[in-house]
């Protein structure tokens, strides 16, 4: 799918599927970093004993074993009782990022849960700047640890982003309608996608071997969406909204000459 272009034409409820995915990928590698940091403070608490082995947690997630190894066997507890760390900083961020993605993906299927959402990682970021690799050991509770009292934390944030992320997921629950990868679509839906997915098919041999043609459908509110990748690059593709009786089409190429041409296929209808 053509994100980048999709994403600019503000069609972002057709990129729900690929971002719901992004998201809970994101979620693992959140988990496995929050782990990190209890490790961190376990072996800053305890630095006579064997830093946590999360090579497993590590590998599932996607993340470097070994950079998180050396982060945990330097941990100790420095000046003034403050927890620190080669490489805190970096994973702190790290963090950041992976909950970054999962705001964002939440945000395309539900703007108010992910500008809730991105407030409240803005304020917890404000309470856990690290920049010197150290910090103290309650604001290392506030990312990775679940508060009994309901307090913030990054760790309850990302739960809520998980609950978010599959309630989304459970309502684009994909299907195959006459080879388009069809989500969240109502019955009424489905003989228009079939209706386009036959003129794609009757074309579809003029492509020859050159990739494009994928399509994807999802319902957003009173609009259906239809996205179909023309080609392999990113600005060649082609968004459909259906609303009632009004269909609107937005075409982008990086060749003007094919866009006019396309164009004028157009000029025996009555379209606007």
């Amino acid at each position: 799918m053509k994100a980048r272009i999709v994403d600019q034409l503000g069609e972002t409820a057709v990129l729900m599927p690929a971002r719901i995915a992004e998201g809970l990928a994101e979620n693992d590698r959140a988990k496995a970093r929050m782990s990190a940091l209890q490790a961190v403070a376990r072996h800053a608490a305890h630095p006579g004993h064997e830093p946590d082995d999360l090579s497993t947690e590590c590998a599932a997630a996607g993340i470097d074993a070994s950079e998180i190894h050396s982060i945990l066997a330097g941990a100790h507890t420095g000046a003034a009782g403050l927890v620190a760390a080669p490489g805190l900083t970096k994973l702190i961020n790290a963090l950041f990022v992976d909950v970054d993605v999962m705001i964002a993906a939440v945000t395309v299927g539900d703007h108010a849960a992910g500008s809730a959402a991105a407030k409240r990682l803005a304020s917890l970021k404000t309470e856990s700047a690290a920049p010197q690799d150290e910090m103290q050991s309650s604001q290392l509770s506030a990312l990775s640890a679940l508060p009994a009292d309901g307090a913030d934390s990054a760790h309850r944030l990302v739960l809520d982003l998980h609950k978010a992320l599959n309630r989304l997921a459970a309502l684009c629950a994909e299907e195959n309608i006459a080879g388009a990868h069809a989500h969240g679509v109502a019955p009424g839906d489905r003989p228009i996608v079939e209706a386009f997915m036959r003129g794609v098919d009757r074309t579809r041999g003029l492509k020859f071997d050159h990739p494009g043609l994928d399509t994807t459908v999802i319902r957003s509110g009173s609009r259906l969406i239809i996205q179909s990748d023309i080609g392999a690059t990113d600005a060649h593709v082609i968004v459909i909204a259906v609303e009632a009786l009004t269909t609107t089409v937005t075409y982008t190429d990086i060749h003007h000459a094919r866009a006019k041409f396309f164009m004028a296929q157009l000029d025996r209808f009555a379209v606007e």
